[in-house]
């Protein structure tokens, strides 16, 4: 309860103004009124308890409030990356990209699978599924295998048999003495099996007769032209190159892939796709070249032969001198002997041509475990995965990119600028507030 002022009272001071009312209250029945209920004083304190009440109830609120909009605008700014707005941010902006990418590249290539980026495998899905695609060095091996596979049972372009003399039925020799079974071949690896034809033995002794009577030089009767090897290899691995290709291409394939998605692990799209335009994609065209002209050679040096070397190194035996200890070479009467006799058979063109198809196939079984070897470790691993980091993006590269290129990589745009200047601003206001409630709410407390 307070006392106005009365008119004539309007120019006094507030202390006056209050020792008027508190002589006022203090006469009549206002005596008996609870002292708490009287005057400015009361009003004041009463004020003061009620506003305390107030804010000691809705601060804790309009902090969360505050704490919420802080944590959507670091949210925003999170997302907006690293702040790159000079060339030396810009370049520490890609080092770190380049490192993260780093550890990703490299522990994929040596079959360690613990980091994040690598996720959980699905057994039931296929090995080319996006779960399971990021275990480089998996994928690599299976598919390994599978070319391995398709150039031991597709590779040879004529696939000789045998004829089964008691029942006539054809009787593949391969699979009569081997009793290994080979993995499955995906479905794509299977449709090499277009590329090969099957004939019986007689069928294919003919046919190097031919060849051989059109081949012949100057050499004696009952011998063949060491050149008829070479040919019938070449006809026989024809298959080989076009199966290789497709498999280095397809490995090719599968590690753009995942250099794809190391690189969005490692960067936002927009950058990542800035980089692979850049650097990535044509490092990894080179190392396709590179992989090709590599199996390109691998093919020509596949393409020497000679019979009679054959022969000499079957008979050769080491010989250990006694006294001495030193080892010689001699041949072996009885193999050279038999190998000699059967050039002396009535039908000289047929015999040679049983022998050169025989040396072939020996030669052939021998050549294909190197071209298998040869190209999954000359190609495939020293091509297309030894530095796959080095060669597409790594610190060293980032340290030799000029400052224009960093820019064009890693610049952010105008209207990115501007954002982050404007959420950078409301940071700075909303910590303030922070430190401004803090210290209220202590007071409070």
């Amino acid at each position: 309860m307070l006392r106005n002022r009365p008119d004539k009272e309007i120019n006094k001071s507030f202390a006056e103004r209050n020792a008027a009312e508190k002589t006022f209250f203090s006469k009549g029945s206002y005596r008996d009124l609870p002292q708490d209920m009287l005057g400015i004083d009361a009003l004041r304190s009463r004020l003061s308890q009620l506003l305390y009440k107030h804010l000691k109830t809705e601060l804790p609120s309009l902090q969360k409030e505050l704490n919420d909009k802080h944590r959507d605008v670091c949210r925003e700014l999170e997302q907006l990356g690293e702040k790159r707005a000079t060339p030396r941010e810009q370049r520490r902006f890609l080092m770190g990209i380049s490192m993260t990418y780093q550890d990703v590249v490299k522990a994929a290539v040596d079959g360690h699978y613990e980091l994040e980026f690598f996720g959980d495998l699905d057994p039931d899905a296929g090995i080319d599924d996006e779960k399971n695609m990021r275990r480089l060095r998996a994928v690599v091996q299976h598919l390994n295998l599978q070319f391995a596979v398709t150039v031991r049972k597709y590779g040879h372009k004529l696939h000789i048999v045998d004829q089964d003399t008691d029942t006539g039925m054809a009787v593949d020799p391969a699979q009569a003495s081997s009793g290994v079974e080979e993995p499955e071949l995906a479905a794509d690896y299977a449709e090499f099996a277009k590329l090969q034809e099957k004939v019986g033995r007689t069928d294919a002794i003919a046919r190097v007769q031919k060849i051989l009577i059109r081949s012949r030089g100057r050499e004696l009767p009952g011998t063949f032209n060491p050149l008829l090897i070479s040919e019938l290899f070449w006809q026989q691995s024809s298959s080989w190159q076009q199966i290789a290709e497709y498999h280095i291409e397809k490995v090719a394939s599968f590690c753009a892939q995942f250099i794809d998605a190391a690189i969005k692990h490692a960067a936002s799209e927009e950058v990542a796709g800035r980089l692979q335009a850049l650097k990535v994609d044509k490092a990894l065209r080179e190392r396709l070249d590179k992989a090709k002209s590599e199996l390109k050679r691998i093919v020509t040096d596949s393409k020497h032969i000679s019979k009679f070397r054959q022969l000499v190194h079957k008979a050769e035996v080491d010989v250990r001198e006694y006294n001495s200890g030193d080892v010689e070479q001699y041949l072996q009467a009885d193999v050279m002997k038999g190998a000699v006799d059967t050039l002396l058979e009535p039908d000289m063109d047929k015999t040679s041509s049983v022998d050169a198809l025989d040396c072939q196939e020996a030669y052939y079984q021998e050549e294909v475990k190197y071209f298998i070897s040869a190209i999954t470790k000359q190609v495939i691993e020293r091509c297309l995965l030894r530095a796959l980091v080095a060669d597409t993006l790594s610190p060293m590269l980032v340290g030799e990119m000029s400052d224009d290129e960093v820019g064009l990589v890693a610049a952010e745009a105008e209207e990115v600028t501007r954002m982050r200047a404007n959420l950078e601003a409301r940071k700075s206001t909303l910590e303030n507030g922070q430190q401004t409630f803090e210290s209220a709410l202590g007071l409070f407390k």
